[in-house]
């Protein structure tokens, strides 16, 4: 998907690095809130960033399939960026309440009062928590300094692979150093909120390159389709599987789910 460098380029470039930022941010701050807000960031910039490659697909008059593609994928990242911090909150402080009513609460509360008083009861409830999880100051300032040698990795492989593409390079640098700080974040926090959240930051990297960096229409609705399909999973995970292990364990932390209450 390469189109001619102007200014809709230049912004999509610009906004992707944002998004690097913002996933530094997300590695290195204390709070699990803090980082819950970061990624609800990072989407909408993602969604944004999505709807202008549209744009540009269409000035470029590519195929009507491509530029559908595309702008199906703006939705995914807009959707989590408004349903993530409830469904993490009910992950967190699990009640005795139908899976499919799980997923209503957060979709549902703009429409519904009774929605979104349970949407945010769940997450006063997981507040008190979210802060007993946080990263200590040293380990802040030990994680933002890992987090930027691992983006310094991830450039100079993207730009010694692309040498001949400037802005193709840069959106696979982008990618990878999504992928590296979400993986760090996995690796480095000990609790599962944190781990979801590194999870749905490395999700976001394979998400750009899926309407980035790759160039042939059949691999794009190949990607678009399989991290509609993991978003599904991660969704499932969310609803169904993180409140259950934390109602067995009574704990969301990561080292505590080897033995399970109950």
């Amino acid at each position: 998907m390469q189109g001619a460098i102007g200014p809709l380029a230049t912004v999509i470039d610009l906004l992707a690095v944002v998004m690097v930022l913002v996933a530094l941010g997300v590695v290195s701050v204390g709070a699990i809130q803090q980082m819950i807000r970061l990624y609800q960031i990072q989407s909408v910039v993602l969604a944004v960033i999505t709807g202008l490659i549209a744009i540009e697909l269409g000035t470029q008059h590519l195929t009507a399939t491509s530029i559908a593609l595309v702008a199906f994928a703006f939705a995914i990242p807009g959707m989590l960026a408004y349903v993530i911090k409830p469904l993490l909150a009910q992950a967190t402080v699990p009640r005795e309440i139908p899976p499919l009513l799980r997923l209503a609460h957060p979709f549902l509360r703009l429409f519904s009062r009774h929605f979104k008083e349970e949407a945010d009861r769940s997450i006063r409830e997981a507040l008190p928590m979210w802060l007993e999880h946080g990263l200590s100051p040293r380990r802040q300032r030990s994680s933002a300094v890992i987090s930027l040698l691992l983006t310094a990795v991830a450039y100079v492989l993207a730009f010694n692979l692309l040498s001949d593409n400037d802005h193709l390079a840069l959106s696979l640098a982008v990618s990878m150093a999504l992928l590296m700080l979400g993986m760090f974040t996995m690796i480095n926090r000990e609790d599962l909120i944190s781990q979801i959240m590194g999870l749905l930051v490395m999700d976001h990297g394979l998400f750009l390159a899926a309407v980035r960096v790759i160039t042939l229409p059949s691999l794009i609705s190949i990607f678009v389709v399989s991290l509609f399909l993991y978003i599904l999973i991660t969704l499932v995970i969310l609803v169904i599987l993180l409140p259950e292990l934390h109602e067995r364990s009574a704990t969301i932390e990561v080292g505590d789910q080897r033995e399970l209450r109950g």
